[in-house]
C-alpha cells in the first residue's frame, strides 16, 4: 500500500499554515480522547457496595466527588491506547478530575478554548484538593488557563488550601521535614586536601553567619594574607568551628547555680607533632643533638 503524498508546499506562508491546521487537528483529537475517555469511565461505574456480587473492584480515580469506577478496564483502555496501565490509568484519573470536579474548565475544553493537555495539567494539582478547594481552582483559571503559568498556578492551588483546607494545610506543615540541613560530603575528598559542604538554614542564621565569614576573610587580609577570596572565606569558616570548639559548654548534669567553670571541648582537629632525638639531648649533656634515641611527643591542640 502506498503511502499518499505529501502536498507540494512551495511558499514558506504554505507550509506554516500547513503547520498550523495540523496542529489544530492534534487538538482537536486530543480533546476527543479526552471526551471518550470520559465515557469510558462512565461506562464502567462501580457500586463499593456490591463490588463482589459484580465482580468488580472500585476505586476512586480522581478526587472527593468523583464517582468510583471499575479499575479492571483500564488494562482494555491501554492496549488500545498502546500504552501502560499506569499510563493509562494516570490519563483517565485526569481526564475524570477536569469532567467532574473541574466542570467550567471542562466545558473550556470542549468549546476548543483550553487545550487539552493544560487542563490535564491543572488536573494533576486539585486531585488531593477537596471539592470546595477544587471548585475555587476551577473558577480562578478556567478562563485564563491557555496563557496560566506553573508559578501561578501552585500560587491558586495554596491560596485554595489556605481558604477551604486549614486544617489540613496545618496538619501538613507540621508534619512537614525541617528542611534546614548541614551536609559534609566526608566521601569524596579532593586530591588537593579539600572537601565539599552544603547547609540550608533559618534566614537569620545565613545573613549572620555571611557577616562572620565575610568579617573574617577581611580580617586576614589584614593580617597579609595572600589566598584569594574564597579561600579566605574558608579559613575564615573553619577559624568559627575552631574558636567555637575552645568555649565550651555546661555538663548536662549540671545547673545554673552551680558556679564550677566549665572545662572547654576537645577540638575535633588535633596536629601532632613527633620529634626524634638522642637521650642525651633531652637531658643537655650532649649538644649536638645527633642521633635517634628516645621519641618526644609534643601535642598541639
Amino acid at each position: 500500500m502506498k503511502t499518499p503524498a505529501a502536498p507540494a508546499l512551495d511558499t514558506p506562508a504554505e507550509l506554516l499554515r500547513a503547520v498550523r491546521e495540523r496542529k489544530q487537528a492534534a487538538d482537536r483529537n486530543d480533546v476527543e480522547m479526552m471526551r471518550l475517555g470520559v465515557h469510558w469511565a462512565d461506562l464502567h461505574l462501580a457500586d463499593p457496595e456490591h463490588a463482589e456480587a459484580c465482580f468488580t473492584s472500585p476505586k476512586t480515580f480522581a478526587g472527593e466527588g468523583s464517582p468510583s469506577i471499575d479499575e479492571f478496564c483500564v488494562p482494555e483502555f491501554a492496549t488500545m491506547l498502546g500504552r501502560t496501565c499506569d499510563s493509562a490509568g494516570r490519563f483517565l484519573t485526569e481526564c475524570v478530575e477536569v469532567a467532574y470536579r473541574l466542570p467550567q474548565l471542562w466545558g473550556a475544553v470542549q468549546a476548543g478554548l483550553v487545550a487539552g493537555w493544560r487542563a490535564r495539567v491543572i488536573a494533576q494539582t486539585t486531585l488531593d484538593l477537596t471539592l470546595e478547594a477544587a471548585t475555587y481552582v476551577d473558577s480562578q483559571v478556567f478562563w485564563c488557563a491557555n496563557r496560566l503559568t506553573p508559578s501561578a498556578l501552585g500560587r491558586v492551588v495554596d491560596e485554595a488550601r489556605v481558604r477551604h483546607m486549614p486544617d489540613a494545610l496545618e496538619k501538613a506543615l507540621e508534619k512537614s521535614a525541617d528542611k534546614r540541613n548541614v551536609t559534609f560530603d566526608t566521601q569524596q575528598v579532593s586530591f588537593d586536601g579539600t572537601m565539599h559542604l552544603e547547609a540550608d538554614l533559618e534566614i537569620p542564621d545565613a545573613l549572620a553567619l555571611r557577616e562572620a565569614v565575610a568579617s573574617g576573610a577581611e580580617h586576614l587580609a589584614r593580617l597579609g594574607s595572600t589566598d584569594t577570596v574564597d579561600g579566605r572565606r574558608a579559613t575564615a569558616l573553619g577559624d568559627l568551628a575552631r574558636r567555637q570548639l575552645t568555649i565550651g559548654f555546661d555538663d548536662e548534669s549540671s545547673t545554673v547555680e552551680t558556679s564550677k567553670p566549665t572545662t572547654p571541648a576537645t577540638p575535633v582537629t588535633q596536629i601532632v607533632i613527633y620529634a626524634h632525638l638522642s637521650a642525651d639531648a633531652i637531658t643537655g649533656l650532649d649538644g649536638t643533638g645527633s642521633g635517634t634515641g628516645e621519641a618526644l611527643c609534643a601535642r598541639v591542640e
